[in-house]
């Protein structure tokens, strides 16, 4: 009895030895420290990005009636041309521009016609919610295999959306009321196994209110 008693005495012992040898303890402050410095600076990285990078890429814009004749007429040739999108998958984005007409202002996007465009597309250019990963991929400018891991990339996409409020949405919204016709450039996103264009929802890189 005191055998087995003395058995699983060491066993136990043997068993918190393990256990401590697989834990390293470091302090609070330690670790914030460490995080702080190695944690990706995503403002920093977008910064560069929107003031360097994307003018030159706002210049690549394809005019959104291509785009809306290539969907209806030749959608996979249009889509494997003119689109850009991360990894696999059905969703892709374009960067196109283009001039519409004002149709009417709704509290969360402006109801857009395209000028020369007799179609009876709709086209709804966000003001409000300004989220997901179109504005960053329709630009070609983040490459994801330069990051550690999806995490950054989402905090690129919410840097950029965060621009876009606050340097092409909010100069558009003072003026909006007596805007009559707009220049865009703007990311749109298209299911490529379902290539809808009825409504195209565009996310404005670039919004300018044409005078009378």
């Amino acid at each position: 009895m005191k055998k087995k008693s003395m058995l699983w005495i060491i066993a136990v012992l043997l068993a918190f030895v393990v256990i401590k040898q697989s834990f390293y303890i470091k302090k609070l402050d330690e670790l914030q420290a460490s995080l702080t410095l190695s944690s990706f600076d995503a403002a920093t990285y977008v910064d560069t990005l929107w003031q360097e990078k994307l003018p030159k890429a706002l210049a690549t814009a394809v005019p959104l009636q291509v785009i809306l004749n290539g969907l209806n007429q030749n959608p996979s040739q249009t889509i494997e041309k003119y689109s850009k999108g991360m990894g696999i998958g059905y969703i892709r984005y374009f960067l196109v521009k283009g001039t519409a007409a004002i149709v009417s202002n709704k509290t969360d996007a402006t109801l857009l016609q395209l000028e020369g465009d007799q179609s009876a597309s709709h086209l709804l250019l966000q003001t409000e919610y300004i989220y997901g990963n179109a504005a960053r991929d329709a630009s070609g400018l983040v490459d994801m295999t330069t990051f550690k891991n999806t995490n950054e990339l989402n905090l690129v996409s919410q840097e950029i959306n965060n621009r876009i409020r606050e340097k092409v949405l909010q100069p558009y919204k003072a003026h909006q009321d007596r805007a009559e016709k707009v220049e865009f450039v703007a990311a749109i996103e298209i299911n490529s196994k379902f290539p809808s264009t009825d409504p195209i929802e565009m996310i404005p890189l670039n919004l300018q209110i044409v005078d009378k």
